[in-house]
């Protein structure tokens, strides 16, 4: 994502809810048994036609990320 914006490929972004959130007490399988954990949230992306600055990438306020802390 940060890539995109920085090439100022993405025109708006927000987060949709997907399949529910998996932690690592409920390790779920992908589609080939890999285990795989999850916010539950999926990044939706508008692409741009036309270069767009950073400060004009409009964020969608669907779904909120969860907050992350930083290491120590």
């Amino acid at each position: 994502m940060q890539d995109l914006i920085d090439a100022e490929g993405v025109r708006r972004f927000g987060y949709a809810t997907g399949m529910g959130k998996a932690g690592a007490a409920d390790i779920r399988p992908n589609l080939t048994g890999d285990p795989y954990v999850t916010d539950g949230l999926r990044l939706v992306v508008f692409l741009a036609e036309h270069p767009v600055p950073y400060d004009e990438v409009i964020y969608l306020e669907w779904e909120q990320p969860p907050q992350r802390i930083p290491p120590r």
